[in-house]
């Protein structure tokens, strides 16, 4: 599959905002965001979505897709942050042009819900994301708080140079479940979009895979479940090694005290593949997120711990 990267940012650029699953959750939060950007050089455009609300989304499919679409169709938007997750961004998917969208790359970034985007402009329009900061929670953390330097400084690095990021410096103490080093093109996210989108047209088919994943507030026998679906849908059968994000919330309620822990369970449903497995890793619903661009070449090395980006995940415009 021919993969197409996205122009580096530069000072100045507009970045635009859409909120494709939910919507304003937090007014601090969300003027925080905005006011981070602005300090870091760029402009932000507001989305039509932002002031909308439908149930638990943010405005109607139609109004959702359309406003993804005149992002990227705008010239002078150079990047889109996604506002934050939710649990219905799985209803654009058919609702989006991906010709239009492989025309006009441009970073994408988000995670959570986001993922089911990240995975269908993978596949449909070849276009490598970010699996990486929002607006809400990314962008718009409490000032101060190294954890979210930590992501704000990666995300800089990633956007804006035009060489191969290297070793992702780690935040917290990462955990080898099987050892071993793999090397493979970056695909993942949330658990249960992942299990959402399996071996269907919105799975990217990019050869051997570093399959990475996060979860929040999930019993042990549903993660249990998804990860069980990967491996009947043959998900596995492509996965060179494993990063485990964290898991926050976790714990088997239903089954208390009969269930295995996380690392018990993947283990054994991993077991056929033998491939190296890092956990604890710094991304997903926490403070600390380091970046994985869908589709990029990446290895890892359980030997020392260590995660690496082997090519630069935007070119230049010049």
């Amino acid at each position: 599959m021919r993969i197409i990267k996205p122009a580096a940012l530069r000072r100045g650029d507009t970045i635009g905002i859409v909120a494709p699953s939910t919507f304003v959750l937090d007014e601090k939060s969300y003027q925080r965001g905005v006011d981070r950007l602005g300090s870091l050089g760029f402009k932000v455009r507001e989305g039509r979505t932002l002031g909308l609300k439908k149930g638990y989304m943010a405005g109607s499919d139609e109004e959702r897709s359309s406003d993804i679409m005149a992002m990227f169709s705008d010239p002078t938007v150079k990047a889109i942050v996604c506002l934050v997750g939710g649990t219905c961004a799985n209803r654009l998917l058919d609702r989006l042009d991906y010709s239009t969208i492989a025309a006009n790359p441009k970073i994408f970034t988000g995670l959570s819900d986001i993922t089911h985007l990240h995975l269908a402009f993978l596949s449909q329009a070849h276009l490598m994301s970010l699996h990486h900061l929002d607006l809400l929670f990314g962008f718009g953390g409490e000032a101060n708080n190294p954890a979210i330097e930590y992501g704000i400084n990666l995300f800089t690095s990633l956007t804006t140079r035009t060489t191969p990021l290297g070793k992702i410096p780690a935040y917290s103490d990462w955990e080898v479940w099987r050892e071993g080093a793999a090397e493979g093109r970056l695909v993942g996210g949330w658990l249960p979009a992942l299990g959402c989108l399996a071996d269907t047209p919105y799975w990217p088919k990019v050869g051997n895979t570093v399959l990475f994943w996060e979860v929040i507030d999930s019993e042990i026998h549903d993660i249990d479940m998804i990860l069980t679906t990967l491996r009947l849908k043959g998900v596995f059968e492509k996965v060179r090694g494993m990063l485990i994000g964290k898991t926050p919330g976790c714990e088997e309620r239903e089954f208390a005290g009969l269930a295995p822990s996380i690392r018990e369970l993947v283990t054994e449903i991993t077991q056929p593949y033998s491939f190296p497995i890092l956990a604890n890793l710094d991304f997903g619903h926490v403070d600390e997120n380091m970046p994985l661009p869908e589709g990029l070449l990446a290895c890892m090395d359980t030997s020392d711990k260590s995660v690496s980006l082997l090519e630069s995940f935007v070119l230049s415009d010049a």
